[in-house]
């Protein structure tokens, strides 16, 4: 510790050593001296910076030139020649970097974690914070980038962070301060470092230690959280305002307003030992403004040779600090001269008022153009080429232009992956327009690697759905639990799996990545919870006290049936019941007074779709026959939410065209809720449940459909049902891959639960919204309402997919029904809807009107439909979903006639979404472009975007055997060709041509691992807008290349 320290105008404190500068602009350094770092060099002149790291020390002198001395086992302090005026130093753990007064930055050292690679492109800096092994700077226009090892977050700049005003990068965490004087942290939290503390208010500077975090208020008072272990973050009492402080590892220094130093925590080496009677180190501030016609101007540095300030949103700055004395003030910002240049003040106090005027300078530029192309002289677009602040991009001819350019020396730089160039960069020098600075691109292929495996549950069974991630990539498991992960650089990665409602052994599995990996399996374990469920309820009447006894009731029983059929796992939440027909037509469930309960396939979600209920039915009343009615609603449950189909017999003919219809030659599922719910109501809630491979009789309108019993099908991802022939018009159901962990295990029942406890009631809620403006008689309101079947966006190459319907009491079909699309240019497209079994529409006269709509543009859109009946030809109909089946010893009532609607009308629908994503090729033409396809038969989408447009895809088979590729859903025009290439992405190993009808299919044999490409393009060459959804894997149960019919509409319902 030195003898007589003086007047301080800085302190920098390293973990076992400090430094601190005197008035006079000398340096002092104490404490740990192993490799030398406390030894001052005596040639060293005055200094105005000083920063300590883990064992050495850089200072800037008064001149500007940069010194470093101590431990140099990674060239920290070996300053790299070519190093101009230096304005700030900051010294990491074995690091160093160093920002020039022209904003250049330069890092040097240790380089383990990449944190003295500056990003390229990052353009001006005006502040540069070195942490422990990682790196950050503040750009001229006051952005954060930051670099280097990121193990705890500690690199990754929030979001929405803003302007930063000041950043401090610690051990393995980072502080930012932003204009507005908040304060930000993130990375390493073990011991709450970055927990910011609650009323702490704008902030004047941070700084971020080791372990633990300090900041100055800007009334000057320090707070200090985090680590406390050698006293570190406990601020000495009586401290008072404090001018500026250094954390570190174990120990705190800090100059108070008054001249006093103080440093407290850890003293091993002496470090914070404080001379005994220090001399106070008084400082001020200088204020003032600075304005750009009469308007302030952010992000001009003010200084006075040592320290500098920025000016804030509003013009505004303080430079802090200052010792009593004489200084000169002069403001600096590109593309700016100030009035005054400069400004001399004394400072014996606090000033304010030092106000500047900025005038915009107007400097002639100057273009910079030339060509890349690859070494065969073919244009290269796409090439990114930057001189470290402006960027351009090469066209579709391999011309760029660079503009903009002030006049000086320049580095232009070709970037774009998978590609080298010669030469690598240009040094020009600019003083007029330049031309034939050209590139050559030489194409290298990045070499990744695949990491695979299998997840399965604790009995060996195969569970889908489940995510697993490694290095900012992810693969989903398949229908057999096989999951691979493409696109790996070599490296080190951490596998984790997840999936709602499991845990997994192990959590985590590290894997080292050079050639492709196999067998990181996990193993899901079911954690016991319940997901709950919300539906709405549109009732034609308004009851009130004891009159609501009987809907409630059947709510209850209702609850019991969802329970019960999902072993468990789903519960009836909130269910919302809105009197005298509100919500009508967007409710999940339609309550009118007499009808044949029936419910739309996967309806759930869709304000379009919906049960169908009443009071009474044939000669049934549900208001008298409580559990029959919540019963019933359970039935339609498993029809309108899990996509599930009937499972009695019926008096009607059977029909191959309609495999979704119970028919007289079916055998009834003895104990499915699918078949009987009646049965139920007798104590026999086995009668609740799904139908399992147990008793399923391999012949019902469920096994037609899925070939499969019900929680055969539930556990299987749809990408693995059936989809031949007419089977492809039905409706994509949805998946609860949680459900796996409750199904019946192999040759079992399912499990009953349901007892007089109400388990299954724990989380229902039951809620009477208020009532509607009386409505009357319904049938004399009719509704119109609009949905799509994709959500609120929309995006890139999807198309539009809606639906439409029209109802007063029931759904009405063969009104005239107009369409309009409204883009946000202001463009109107009229577009049909259909009605007629035809494709987009998969059901004639059901009074589901469909259509697929083509979009070109980005943003928010606004669909209009609109529903008339000018020649009378509308009509209400009865049959629109899957009915129920009728009480036991009951004949099926007959459905009414469709009842004519004479009168003209008009409802009118919207609704507004989201375009996303547009762009001129969805995917690539090349094997290095190509798009990734996982080989698990899930539906990608594809768009003909120009003429001659291809759409190259990579696959790699998971499994040795056939390999089917299947072009499907094809609109506007669509009428593929199919290539399978080889890995060279050249040699054709199949060649398909659309047939004119169904899908297109090629099928190769594969052996596991192989690779090979999908190109897809359209018969004409000329055609441009048709789409499809391309899948690839084994094959289907029934499916081959010949077994296709009909081609599947694009609206499934």
């Amino acid at each position: 510790m030195p003898s007589d320290l003086g007047v301080v105008s800085q302190v920098s404190a390293s973990g076992s050593y400090v430094c601190a500068i005197t008035d006079m602009g000398l340096l002092h350094c104490w404490g740990n001296n192993r490799y030398g770092q406390t030894d001052v060099p005596s040639d060293l002149s005055m200094v105005r910076q000083v920063s300590t790291g883990w064992a050495h020390i850089c200072a800037i002198t008064e001149a500007g030139s940069l010194r470093c001395w101590g431990n140099n086992e990674n060239g920290q302090t070996s300053i790299p020649s070519g190093i101009s005026t230096v304005s700030q130093v900051g010294v990491g753990e074995e690091h160093t970097c160093a920002l020039t007064d022209v904003g250049a930055l330069y890092c040097w050292g240790a380089n383990g974690n990449g944190q003295t690679n500056i990003p390229s492109g990052l353009g001006t800096v005006s502040q540069v914070s070195t942490g422990g092994y990682h790196t950050c700077a503040v750009t001229e226009a006051g952005a954060l980038h930051c670099w280097g090892d990121n193990e705890y977050g500690q690199t990754d700049v929030p979001t929405a962070l803003g302007t930063v005003s000041q950043i401090s990068a610690g051990g393995y965490h980072t502080c930012a301060r932003t204009e507005s004087g908040t304060l930000h942290c993130w990375g390493a939290n073990e011991s709450g470092q970055t927990n910011v503390p609650s009323g702490l208010g704008a902030v004047s500077q941070v700084s971020a230690g080791g372990y633990h975090t300090c900041a100055r208020t800007d009334g000057g008072s320090l707070r200090c959280w985090g680590n406390n272990e050698n006293g570190q973050a406990d601020i000495p009492s009586g401290l008072g305002t404090v001018s500026h402080v250094s954390a570190t590892w174990n120990n705190t220094c800090a100059i108070t307003a008054n001249g006093t130093l103080h440093c407290w925590g850890e003293d091993l080496f002496g470090q914070t030992t404080i001379p005994r009677d220090p001399l106070r180190v008084v400082t001020a501030s200088v204020s003032g403004r600075v304005t750009l016609n009469n308007t302030g101007l952010a992000g001009v540095t003010i200084s006075d040779g040592t320290r500098t300030a920025i000016t804030d949103s509003n013009g505004n700055y303080t430079l802090s600090g200052l010792p009593a004395g004489s200084y000169t003030l002069t403001p600096t910002r590109s593309g700016y001269t100030f009035s005054p240049t400069s400004r001399n003040v004394t400072v014996s106090g606090n000033l304010t008022g030092q106000n500047f005027t900025a005038t915009e300078q107007q400097a002639a530029t100057y273009s910079v153009r030339g060509r890349i192309t690859t070494n065969d002289g073919t244009a290269l677009a796409g090439v990114t080429i930057s001189d470290g602040t402006r960027t351009t991009t090469s066209d579709s001819n391999g011309n760029y232009t660079l503009s903009g350019l002030p006049a000086g020396s320049y580095t232009l730089t070709p970037t774009r992956s998978g590609y080298t160039f010669s030469p690598t960069s240009r040094n020009v020098t600019v003083s007029g327009n330049l031309t034939g600075q050209d590139f050559t691109a030489t194409e290298q292929p990045a070499a990744t690697y695949s990491v695979s495996g299998r997840i399965t549950t604790n009995n060996g069974t195969a569970l889908a759905g489940v995510i697993v991630s490694a290095g900012g990539r992810a693969a989903t498991s398949d229908g057999a639990g096989r999951y691979r992960i493409s696109g790996l650089a070599a490296g080190n990665y951490r596998l984790t799996a997840s999936l709602n409602g499991y845990g997994f052994s192990p959590s985590s599995r590290s894997v080292d990545v050079a050639a492709p990996v196999s067998g990181q399996d996990f193993v899901a374990t079911r954690i016991a919870t319940s997901e709950a469920f919300d539906i709405t309820v549109s009732l034609y009447n308004n009851p009130v006290g004891a009159q609501r006894i009987p809907y409630e009731e059947m709510m209850r029983y209702f609850a019991d049936g969802v329970f019960e059929m999902s072993n468990g796992a789903h519960k009836l939440r909130t269910v919302t019941i809105y009197p005298n027909g509100g919500r009508r037509g967007r409710a999940d469930v339609q309550w009118i007074a007499s009808c044949w309960p029936n419910a739309h396939i996967a309806g759930y979600g869709n304000d379009v779709l919906r049960i169908e209920m009443c009071d009474t039915f044939s000669w049934v009343n549900f208001l008298q026959a409580h559990e029959d009615g919540g019963y019933v609603l359970a039935h339609e449950w498993g029809h309108y939410f899990y996509a599930l189909y009937d499972e009695y017999q019926a008096n009607r003919n059977c029909d191959p065209q309609r495999p979704n219809s119970p028919c007289v030659n079916d055998t009834p599922v003895s104990e499915s809720i699918m078949n009987s719910q009646w049965e139920a109501t007798g104590g026999h809630f086995a009668w609740l449940n799904f139908s399992t491979a147990l008793n399923n009789t391999r012949n019902t309108s469920q096994h037609r459909m899925y070939r499969a019993s019900g929680w055969e099908t539930l556990v299987r991802s749809p990408t693995l049902d059936p989809r031949d022939g007419v089977l492809r018009n039905y409706p994509l159901r949805p998946y609860f891959p949680a459900l796996a962990g409750v199904a019946p295990a192999a040759g079992r029942a399912p499990r009953i639960d349901l007892v007089p406890g109400h388990t299954a009631r724990s989380e229902l809620s039951i809620v009477w919204a208020a009532s509607s403006a009386n409505l009357g008689d319904t049938n004399n309101d009719i509704v119109a309402n609009v949905s799509l079947l994709d959500g609120g966006v929309v995006n890139y190459p999807h198309p539009i997919r809606m639906i439409a319907l029209a109802q007063r009491t029931r759904p009405i079909a063969r009104a005239v029904v107009e369409g309009e699309l409204l883009a946000p240019d202001g463009s109107r497209t009229p577009f049909t809807l259909r009605d007629d079994g035809v494709a987009p529409d998969a059901t004639a006269h059901d009074g589901i009107y469909s259509a697929v709509i083509n979009h070109t543009q980005d943003g928010t859109h606004t669909l209009r439909v609109h529903f008339s009946n000018p020649n009378g030809s509308a009509e209400e109909i009865f049959d629109s979903g899957v009915a129920v089946s009728p009480p036991p010893g009951v004949t099926a009532p007959q459905l009414p006639a469709p009842q004519p609607i004479a009168a003209d009308f008009t409802a009118v629908a919207e609704v507004e979404f989201t375009v996303m994503g547009t762009q001129a090729d969805d995917h690539g033409d090349t094997a290095q472009t190509a798009t990734n396809l996982p080989s698990n038969n899930d539906d990608l989408a594809g768009k003909i975007d120009r003429p001659d447009d291809l759409d190259l895809f990579r696959i790699t088979a998971t499994e040795a055997g056939r390999l089917v590729v299947r072009i499907s859903d094809l609109a506007f025009g669509m009428q593929p060709r199919v290539r399978i290439l080889a890995a060279d992405g050249t040699t054709e190993r199949a060649n398909v041509t659309w047939s004119g009808t169904g899908p297109l299919v090629a099928e190769v044999l594969v052996q596991a691992g192989d690779l090979i490409y999908a190109e897809v393009s359209h018969v004409d060459a000329n055609a441009v807008g048709g789409i499809y959804n391309i899948s690839v894997g084994s094959p289907l149960e029934g499916e081959s290349s010949r077994d296709y019919g009909v081609y599947l509409p694009l609206v499934r319902r």
